[in-house]
């Protein structure tokens, strides 16, 4: 029991050193400083960020997910290119490929014909023949590498360990290079043999370098509930009315990194089985927005000004009362009205199965007014297509 309770120290002492355990969003702002610096050419910025991101990761307190190991073994590849070290520089490209086989570098960081790519034919071969060793088997607890549990780690390319107690806790994180030690990590008879079933990336590996995607084309599909409001007048034809509806959109995306904006058209349509007045209606019509996006992991904020044109209907109208084709008669009839306004939307949304997902979760509304009557919608439903990826 006692032998226990030592190994167990002894692993969670690395993170127990630690000034501070550090989050996701620590270490994705210390790459963004790092690709930035790097962009700028500023080599003392760039040494400076790198160090902070080998800081805080050895230092983590929360799993990795591949989007952000990608974007780790980056930086190291670009601490190995400026050192002019080719075979680290292979090392940790063959690692950002087979961490996150869709991550793609940004040509804004590394542009069509610079020498960096031509490191990934050698970064290639690594993958296509890889080296493993099986990770030792803990009694308490277990060990993951590049945020997935595996029995074999490479030791020919980059790796990042991380070790969890029988808490789910994670007790340590490092950052291992080829001919680094493994010593606390690995079993006892070490394999040399190729992995049986080695991830098929090696084929694939060249596209993260020689794809960038600023640009990106969505549609919506909402379930919505909204209304339009009774004129600020006295003329009140028609009058206003709330209820359920649907809308229905298309757009484009424009960012890097964190940043990005959009613009959407999108039909609007709203029913009221039963308005206020006891009559029944509909609105129908374009709405068109456009504004900045700030996207945080897998979640995307939006939010913008917004103008719309909407064709509105009303059965059931008092025409002695509100007024029927503009004029007041008598008997009930219909009321029709054509209504151009501006205002604004905002929203969030939230991708299924990570950052490059197609598809998302996306929760919104708006509201727009003509200054004498408002228009108001809000809703849930799902977005499609690809998400803007440069970083």
């Amino acid at each position: 029991m006692l032998s226990l309770l030592l190994v167990s120290l002894a692993q969670a002492a690395p993170l127990t050193t630690c000034e501070r355990v550090y989050t996701t969003p620590d270490l994705t702002d210390a790459l963004d400083s790092a690709d930035g610096n790097f962009r700028k050419q500023d080599a003392e910025g760039f040494k400076f960020s790198a160090s902070a991101v080998s800081t805080r990761l050895v230092c983590m307190g929360e799993p990795l997910v591949p989007d952000v190991l990608a974007r780790v073994y980056l930086v190291e590849a670009l601490k190995a290119f400026l050192a002019k070290d080719d075979p680290r520089l292979a090392a940790a490209l063959a690692a950002m490929a087979s961490s996150n086989p869709g991550y793609q570098i940004p040509l804004s960081l590394v542009p069509d014909g610079h020498p960096l790519r031509a490191a990934m034919k050698p970064a290639s071969l690594l993958l296509r023949d890889p080296v493993t060793t099986p990770l030792a088997a803990m009694a308490v607890g277990w060990i993951e590498f590049d945020g997935a549990h595996r029995s074999d780690v490479p030791t020919n390319r980059d790796v990042i360990l991380q070790r969890f107690g029988g808490d789910g806790q994670i007790t340590e994180t490092v950052y291992i290079h080829p001919g680094d030690s493994l010593a606390a990590w690995i079993g006892p008879t070490p394999s040399q043999k190729p992995a049986a079933t080695p991830r098929p990336v090696a084929t694939a590996a060249p596209l993260p370098l020689a794809i960038h995607r600023a640009f990106a084309v969505r549609g919506s599909l909402d379930i919505v509930g909204g209304g339009l409001g009774t004129p600020e007048t006295t003329l009140e034809n028609p009058p206003g009315f709330g209820g359920p509806g649907a809308r229905l959109g298309v757009g484009v995306e424009l960012g890097a990194g964190r940043f990005g904006g959009f613009a959407e058209v999108a039909w609007l349509g709203v029913f009221a089985p039963a308005a206020e007045s006891g009559a029944s209606g509909s609105a129908n019509g374009a709405v068109a927005s456009i504004g900045p996006q700030l996207r945080l992991g897998t979640f995307t904020l939006e939010a913008g000004p917004a103008w719309s044109l909407s064709a509105v209907h009303l059965e059931g109208v008092d025409c002695g009362g509100d007024g029927c084709g503009g004029e007041a008669t008598t008997g009930v009839g219909s009321a029709e009205g054509v209504v151009m306004a501006g205002g604004g939307v905002i929203g969030v949304d939230a991708r299924l199965g990570g950052p490059d997902s197609m598809l998302a979760v996306a929760v919104g509304g708006g509201a727009v007014t003509d200054l004498t009557r408002a228009s108001y919608w809000g809703g849930v439903g799902l977005r499609f297509g690809k998400r803007w990826s440069g970083t």
